[in-house]
């Protein structure tokens, strides 16, 4: 009995996180197979007790099959356990960092090699509260939005910070390596990251584009909460067959304004005349837009921008394409 108890309790403190990472799971196991084997050796004891005035080998090889099946319950129970609640889930990549819970969490992501720190916020400029070692698994439970951080993966800007699953802990995702797509920590930031320091999630941003030249527009944009901006063209009908690009991504830090050489989109219609979407949106990272885009219709004569106008997207996916454009730009 007290063997199954303690079967349960190894199975229930996984599931709980009052134990969690692999060196807990490896030594949880070995105390469960331990008194498994224990328990045998204790009935095997008795049983020879009971059967000691008549000593024979017909005896002795009845203990052997009792601490033989006693080792192999110890071996199928740890078994089972691990089947049942891995202390690392199977979809991990890689094996639980020490000293935070895994199971349960939105979301995974693996360290890089040279281990990764876990700040008090979503900044450098917070305390470092922890350090994980490189090629292991954490969980998070959602994301934060704060300082931009450069992600050499894809040569940009990222300002999302992850929260480590049931820790007020914040990692720059910019430093981690995805298991599944960010869209699994949903679409806005965790309700925790007020408290923790976070910025509210940026929406559609202040555009203006102003005609500077016949070839040439000057983008400004005003927005409280967006740490970077992003700017993206479609053209109508290009001669070329490529309807979206992206301009650039622009930082707080260094201003969101930027320009447009419209001459380039001239270039791809037909005798440069036509027209062409001009876009701006903000973004959480490459590829990873917030809110919808703000847009500008542009007209072209022989080359020649002659007209900016607001206008809304042409459709939902048309907005959806041009921000996703807009965040994909180089920094």
């Amino acid at each position: 009995m007290a063997t199954v108890l303690l079967g349960l309790a190894r199975i229930l403190t996984f599931k709980y996180e009052l134990l969690y990472g692999e060196a807990n799971e490896r030594n949880a196991n070995v105390v469960l197979a331990a008194a498994i084997l224990i328990t045998g050796v204790a009935l095997a004891s008795a049983y020879r007790r009971q059967d000691a005035p008549n000593e024979n080998s017909s005896n002795y090889g009845s203990s052997v099959l009792l601490v033989g099946g006693a080792l192999a319950a110890a071996v199928a129970a740890v078994g089972v356990v691990q089947l049942v609640l891995p202390a690392t889930p199977y979809v991990a990549a890689a094996p639980a960092c020490p000293g935070v819970p895994v199971v349960g969490a939105r979301f995974l992501a693996q360290t890089q090699v040279g281990g990764v720190n876990a700040r008090s916020g979503p900044g450098t400029d917070f305390p470092q509260v922890n350090r994980f070692p490189g090629s292991c698994t954490l969980g998070f439970d959602g994301y934060c939005i704060g300082m931009p951080i450069a992600d050499k993966k894809t040569d940009s800007l990222d300002t999302r910070w992850l929260l480590v699953h049931d820790r007020d802990y914040l990692i720059s995702s910019a430093k981690l390596l995805d298991q599944a797509a960010l869209s699994d920590l949903g679409s806005k930031p965790h309700s925790r990251c007020e408290d923790l320091g976070g910025t509210a999630q940026p929406g559609t941003p202040d555009f203006t584009a102003t005609i500077t030249s016949t070839v040439a527009a000057a983008l400004t944009v005003e927005s409280a909460n967006a740490t970077l901006i992003g700017y993206a063209v479609r053209v109508f009908a290009p001669i070329d067959g490529y309807e979206y690009s992206a301009i650039s991504v622009n930082s707080r830090s260094d201003g969101f304004d930027g320009e447009w050489a419209a001459s380039s989109a001239a270039a791809v219609l037909p005798n440069g005349t036509g027209r062409a979407e001009l876009a701006a949106a903000s973004c959480l990272a490459v590829d990873d837009p917030s809110g919808d885009p703000a847009v500008y219709l542009a007209s072209f004569e022989r080359g020649k921008l002659v007209e900016l106008a607001p206008t809304p997207p042409e459709s939902e996916d048309d907005g959806r394409r041009l921000a996703t454009a807009a965040c994909s730009g180089p920094p």
